[in-house]
């Protein structure tokens, strides 16, 4: 098990700490499966991003492809969504996503989507995802789940298969969890992140 520390003084839009592995080969469709549990009390950014997991592709540039993420940019509680940040493709055609340009937020679009997390709790999260043929294809997929602990079963959060990627593979994931946006404020109080049960997979 990892504790991520985040301590009082940081500054938004950064992460105390980074664990990452390249997977070989390198390819377009994958699956990754980890327990995770934020502390609580939890002092959000007020950005409403509080980042988890990236996947990042080859594309040049500081791009972080597919992010798991505790979101509250818009509602008081924190809801499990996927963002899309990529260089070409657009998203803005995906249902219950907030966005502009390249870059979108996914908030779920199985049973209205708008899974919420609470911290303190822990919760199995999966994320498949593969990859379109282009960057207008609309053929690509991205569907996660989460397991409250104590639950029978997966919730199905998102099942979206008109995606767009980008065209280069997939080379990286890491956790990285940013606190923040951005913002320009700093932490007040030290919280963490507790990591467990890590599961990287391909066809």
């Amino acid at each position: 098990m990892a504790q991520i520390t985040f301590p009082a003084g940081l500054l938004s839009g950064t992460e105390p700490w980074t664990l990452y592995t390249n997977p070989a080969p390198v390819g377009r469709e994958y699956y990754t499966a980890f327990w995770w549990k934020a502390s609580t009390p939890w002092q959000g950014d007020p950005s409403g991003i509080d980042k988890i997991s990236f996947w990042m592709d080859a594309s040049p540039g500081p791009v972080a492809n597919l992010i798991v993420m505790m979101n509250n940019q818009n509602q008081a509680a924190y809801y499990l969504t996927v963002t899309l940040e990529f260089l070409a493709a657009a998203n803005g055609h995906l249902a219950n996503s907030a966005g502009s340009g390249t870059v979108w937020h996914l908030f779920g679009n199985v049973n209205g989507g708008n899974y919420v997390i609470a911290p303190g709790t822990w919760y199995r999260i999966e994320l498949y995802f593969k990859g379109s043929t282009s960057p207008t294809a609309r053929d690509g997929i991205v569907r996660w789940w989460a397991t409250k602990l104590g639950d029978a079963a997966p919730t199905l959060v998102g099942n979206y298969t008109n995606v767009n990627f980008d065209n280069p593979n997939f080379v990286q994931f890491m956790f990285a969890p940013t606190w923040g946006g951005n913002s320009g404020v700093r932490k007040t109080e030290t919280d963490y992140y507790w990591i467990d049960g890590v599961r990287l997979s391909r066809p």
